[in-house]
């Protein structure tokens, strides 16, 4: 083992941010990268916290003090860490990308990433179609799979303090049932920027909500959605808000491609937490023209589900209360 990878070991049992290491050992986060993923090929186990204010911390694995707690690591879902006193939460949300069509707009994608810059926003949300695939609605600029996944990894942009949190769809998924190439487990290895989970569906915990990413393969149009108090849906090339005005939101996201859609937008939301819940949410669609319009303002408010949760069981409480009343008068 090289002094400089001993010395990587070294600052990581410290919890320093991967920007740390960097600055530490004037390397780039590339490299860095490349040599943590040298680093589990031959067996180290690193697992990964997410920050919102883009940074991530690598954890070894023995601080991780149970075997139980280390397969609860693996499996569940990744959180976006936040303080007590964080109530607000900024984020980007894209979809529908198609790397390697002809249709593509990777210079609305590198504005996004100056936009986010601008705004002090560390986190995107991407809902699938990331890649074209094997089959396309016009006409590919890159044909072969791997081509694209490489093409992706090269050109979708990288700052030090944005994570981009991805769902794979259906276009990412024919890269695997029709070639074999897991396009997840290619950006894994190559961007730990891209926090990218799974295909069809990818929670993500923020306090005490989940937020789901869904993009609707051709084999499971429509899965449960699980316990997400936002889902943001690709897929559908669309903009529109579901509110069922009780405990969900479902968002369908805009292409950020010219692929069916004459203005590609995205979408910046706005969140406010109470008691670790979200209380309302802005939801502001964003044309990027000479400059950024905002073309569409939607906000929504949450019930107080904790009060919800207290009455409902006082209703329970006074209920049985009254069973049992009943109950003793009878007998």
């Amino acid at each position: 083992m090289s002094r400089q990878t001993e010395k990587i070991l070294s600052l990581i049992e410290e919890q320093k941010t991967c920007n740390e290491i960097c600055e530490c050992l004037q390397i780039t986060n590339k490299q860095l990268y490349h040599k943590l993923t040298n680093l589990k090929a031959k067996g180290f186990f690193l697992d990964r916290k997410y920050f919102s204010n883009g940074e991530i911390v690598y954890v070894p694995i023995y601080k991780v003090n149970d075997i139980r707690e280390l397969n609860h690591s693996v499996n569940t879902y990744p959180s976006i860490m936040t303080s007590p006193n964080e109530l607000e939460f900024n984020a980007l949300v894209v979809s529908d990308l198609h790397f390697g069509n002809k249709l593509e707009r990777l210079d609305l994608i590198n504005r996004i990433y100056n936009y986010c810059i601008k705004n002090n926003i560390n986190i995107i949300f991407c809902c699938g179609d990331i890649i074209d695939g094997t089959f396309s609605r016009g006409e590919q600029r890159i044909k072969n799979v791997y081509s694209q996944l490489l093409y992706f990894i090269r050109n979708y942009p990288f700052d030090k303090n944005i994570l981009t949190f991805a769902v794979g769809g259906d276009h990412d998924l024919s890269s695997l049932k029709r070639q074999g190439l897991d396009m997840v487990e290619g950006i894994k290895n190559y961007r730990h920027d891209i926090v990218i989970q799974n295909y069809n569906n990818g929670f993500v915990n923020i306090k005490n909500e989940k937020i789901l990413l869904n993009h609707p393969t051709r084999n499971n149009l429509h899965k449960q959605l699980g316990d997400a108090t936002i889902v943001f849906k690709g897929h559908f090339h669309r903009y529109q808000t579901i509110y069922n005005g009780d405990n969900r939101l479902e968002i369908l996201i805009p292409s950020l491609s010219d692929i069916n859609q004459t203005f590609p937008t995205a979408l910046k939301v706005h969140m406010w937490f109470k008691n670790g819940k979200i209380s309302n949410i802005d939801v502001n669609q964003i044309l990027f023209g000479e400059k950024e319009y905002i073309i569409n303002t939607n906000t929504f408010n949450f019930p107080d589900r904790e009060a919800i949760i207290k009455n409902n069981e006082e209703d329970v409480s006074n209920n049985n209360i009254k069973k049992l009343n009943k109950k003793s008068k009878i007998e």
